[in-house]
């Protein structure tokens, strides 16, 4: 039943996503027009030619804001291929760092990795995995405030691998706390936030046979653990020369994907 209101989830969000991006492209180009209008040579200065164009900034930038929700919920519908492979954490961690890295130096944030030496590799999307430690990163970036700090930390527990990302700054009060992996719920000021980030987050988690949580404390900031199994296991998976096939929705594949500076959900 779960399964069958998550579908009709992705159902519906795939077509609100496309019903609103029609409307959002004729008002981008309808922008752009004015823009090019107010600015030729023969209509000659206006007095509100400032404000003019302020306001068409701000309808711009409200689209591409829109145009970013109905990405996001495209993906969350999308019905991509899970690629499994043999994956370093660290590495992937220490990869997803870079992506923040000039943000965190620009408020001064220090960020910490600390990993098991006896962590080994495992088995799961190396993808999709970067996107959400993409995605959490950057949350714990912004949360933390300047001079703060930010810490990962990989650990080993048996079958599993924990992933841990703190943060100091303020705490999250308990009452949102069991809001934010709910769809378009943000804690984040209106309009810098879409709250699709830690909703998409938790179903790709979910989807490689993990579990999320989140924890806050006062005083003490806020955490995100994710755990996961060291080795993904599909109900139709496929052993074929040290490679893990899952028939028709799972594919292996060697080595790592490469990194993209894509914008995080």
């Amino acid at each position: 039943a779960a399964a069958e209101r998550l579908a009709s989830l992705g159902t519906l969000a795939a077509g609100v996503a496309h019903e609103i991006n029609n409307p959002l492209a004729i008002i981008n180009d309808s922008v752009g027009w004015m823009q090019l209008l107010i600015n030729r040579e023969d209509v000659g200065e206006m007095p509100v030619k400032g404000q003019l164009e302020k306001g068409l900034d701000k309808i711009a930038k409200s689209v591409e804001r829109a145009k970013k929700i109905t990405h996001q919920l495209l993906g969350f519908a999308r019905r991509s291929d899970t690629v499994i492979s043999e994956i370093d954490l660290k590495d992937l961690a220490e990869d997803t760092l870079q992506l923040v890295e000039k943000e965190a130096k620009h408020k001064e944030i220090e960020v910490v990795l600390e990993s098991d030496p006896c962590l080994g590799k495992i088995w799961s999307d190396a993808y999709q995995l970067r996107q959400v430690l993409l995605n959490l990163l950057t949350n714990a970036v912004y949360a933390a405030g300047p001079k703060g700090r930010v810490e990962i930390t990989l650990q080993k527990d048996g079958e599993q691998v924990v992933l841990a990302i703190k943060n100091t700054g303020q705490s999250i009060p308990q009452e949102h706390l069991e809001k934010v992996f709910e769809p378009f719920f943000s804690t984040k000021p209106t309009g810098q936030g879409t709250g699709l980030g830690l909703f998409v987050s938790r179903s790709i988690i979910e989807k490689l046979g993990g579990a999320i949580e989140a924890e806050s404390r006062t005083g003490e900031g806020t955490t995100f653990r994710i755990r996961l199994p060291r080795a993904f296991k599909g109900s139709e998976d496929i052993e074929e020369n040290g490679r893990t096939e899952r028939s028709g929705k799972t594919k292996a594949m060697a080595g790592k994907p490469p990194l993209s500076e894509e914008e995080p959900p």
